[in-house]
């Protein structure tokens, strides 16, 4: 079995605002303040983390950096099909395919819903999963969509919720 959690970047800037390519934008002050509290709130769970993937755009890899630091993971690995326009079935056969036992997934909406909603059974609409949210799974097999949605921890709790980030 696999222990997969799902990550949504932290706040970033305005993209209305950005002047650069969106791959470039970064977490805003509000985005790294408030992932902060959400890290530290998930490294007191206890549940080890073997290996840390990220997006390649850069408010996923700094939202990656501050739960690396949060866990004391030395490193931290960019997954291409992390990027948002990559298909949710494609992520999830991919995932299945790493060596982790314990794997957290640094990503973008709408993929990391999709991929919420695959693997729990719900549809798409149903899930709401905020910016810088951490949902568990317990997965037997993540290409095949056989897992079981433990907790979900929003933004500024310290505590987890059971169950999935749904409407």
């Amino acid at each position: 079995m696999q222990r997969i959690y799902l990550v949504r970047h932290g706040v970033a800037g305005d993209p209305d605002e950005w002047n650069g390519p969106d791959d470039s934008r970064p977490l805003n002050e509000k985005g790294r303040r408030r992932f902060r509290e959400t890290a530290r709130a998930f490294a007191k769970l206890g549940d080890r983390v073997e290996l840390l993937c990220t997006s390649p755009l850069v408010r996923a890899v700094q939202t990656a950096e501050i739960l690396a630091d949060a866990l004391e993971l030395d490193e931290v690995c960019v997954l291409e099909e992390l990027r948002p326009n990559v298909p949710v079935q494609q992520l999830l056969e991919r995932a299945a395919e790493l060596p982790a036992r314990r794997l957290a997934l640094v990503g973008h909406d709408p993929q990391l819903s999709g991929a919420v909603a695959a693997l729990s059974g719900v549809e798409p609409a149903q899930v709401e999963f905020p910016k810088g949210a951490i949902v568990r799974f317990d997965v037997d097999d993540a290409a095949a969509r056989k897992a079981e949605a433990r907790w979900w921890l929003e933004p500024g709790e310290k505590k987890p919720r059971e169950g999935l980030p749904v409407r």
